[in-house]
């Protein structure tokens, strides 16, 4: 029997004790004084000096999916924002540092949105990422993951004492993944975690339609549309 692990050890170990309670004859010369391999207690667990542990052990990464693969840098990084208002965003990628989102045309776009429409930086405000974690690429079903998501958003609402939540571009889908019910909640307010909110489309959809080279009404009638729905946050929920 080869072992592998530790785990494989201790398996090989206990095995073989078993085995010596059947025929101890068998396997081993034992003196007079020595103690019965037998009655060896195999159940020890290595303490881990505390330094170690804690660096082993990061308290703002969050170990509720197992599917998950990685993290995404400060996964939990507090929040300096002064109102108290919630905007829940979603990248597919790693943001680089001091960008909301990957794309540089991206960001800029919301920054403009943010500052022109509800009269203040976005860095104002309580900003969460959805899924701030990359799982692999056979996990299409993101349900629970979503749902573990949600109960940081449940913590940040009670930490900053949020009084309204603005949900933009993807991650909107990822929270109301029913198509139809989606568009029903577009261009209105409605209650989410118990709070006023508003849906709108995110910068990332106008950066999409620039790129794949969309007609330029088409691309002015969806920014129309995002400003209409951030700016009704403002009205209905700020003011």
């Amino acid at each position: 029997m080869q072992a592998q692990t530790l785990d494989d050890l201790q398996s090989v170990l206990i095995n073989f004790t078993r085995l010596l309670k059947k025929q101890p004859q068998s396997f081993l010369y034992q003196r007079e004084n020595e103690i019965d391999p037998a009655q060896i207690d195999l159940s020890y667990t290595p303490v881990v000096a505390r330094k170690v542990l804690k660096k082993i052990v990061r308290g703002d990464l969050c170990t509720l999916c197992e599917n998950r693969i990685s993290y995404k840098p400060n996964q939990f990084k507090k929040s300096n924002g002064k109102l108290p208002y919630l905007i829940i965003l979603q990248n597919n990628f790693l943001a680089k540092k001091n960008q909301y989102f990957q794309d540089r045309a991206a960001d800029l776009m919301f920054r403009k949105i943010i500052s022109a429409t509800l009269k203040n930086d976005c860095d104002q405000f309580v900003i969460h990422e959805l899924l701030r974690c990359h799982f692999p690429s056979e996990a299409k079903n993101l349900d629970q993951p979503i749902q573990n998501c949600l109960t940081h958003i449940h913590e940040e609402i009670k930490q900053y004492n949020i009084k309204g939540i603005l949900i933009m571009g993807g991650s909107a889908p990822l929270l109301f993944p029913n198509k139809q019910k989606l568009q029903n909640l577009i261009g209105n307010v409605f209650e989410f975690c118990k709070l006023p909110t508003v849906i709108s489309p995110g910068p990332q959809r106008l950066t999409y339609m620039q790129q794949k080279g969309f007609a330029d009404n088409k691309i002015l009638e969806e920014k129309r549309k995002i400003f209409s729905n951030v700016n009704l946050f403002f009205k209905e929920v700020m003011t």
